[in-house]
């Protein structure tokens, strides 16, 4: 824990992948691709890419974000605003693509780990989990 890479303080920040971080993927059935990126000093990127080229993918933003550090481990939590995405809950009929990933920065060379394992390939949407609700 005393080795967690934490070095950026701006949010949005593409320094952010320098970090150990937490990034969450997903695809909506619309179309769209939020992604947000937590590092351990509770900094985080967000962003949603749309099918519209005239949208900037800044618009979305995970405004609760949590971050615990325990002498073991570290751990983030995210409240995900669907409306604010495309206004549909997943169903198993419609289900949301979803990958989560951490990087660790083990000295210079970074490590990844992922919900949906993909070998090097965690950035292929097509690697991606079905995250469904159930009522």
């Amino acid at each position: 824990m005393s080795n967690l890479r934490e070095g950026c303080k701006d949010r949005d920040s593409s320094s952010i992948y320098a970090d150990d971080n937490v990034e969450i993927q997903l695809e909506t059935p619309q179309g769209l691709l939020p992604k947000i990126v937590v590092n351990p000093a509770g900094v985080v990127l967000d962003e949603c890419v749309t099918g519209n080229v005239a949208d900037l993918p800044g618009f979305y933003t995970a405004k609760d974000v949590a971050v615990k550090k325990y002498p073991d481990r570290w751990t983030v939590e995210v409240m995900i605003d669907a409306k604010a995405i495309a206004g549909e809950r997943p169903t198993p009929a419609y289900p949301w693509g979803v990958n989560v990933c951490r990087q660790r920065m083990a000295g210079n060379t970074p490590e990844h780990y992922m919900l949906s394992p993909s070998g090097t390939n965690f950035k292929d949407l097509k690697y991606m989990g079905n995250l469904t609700i159930r009522n």
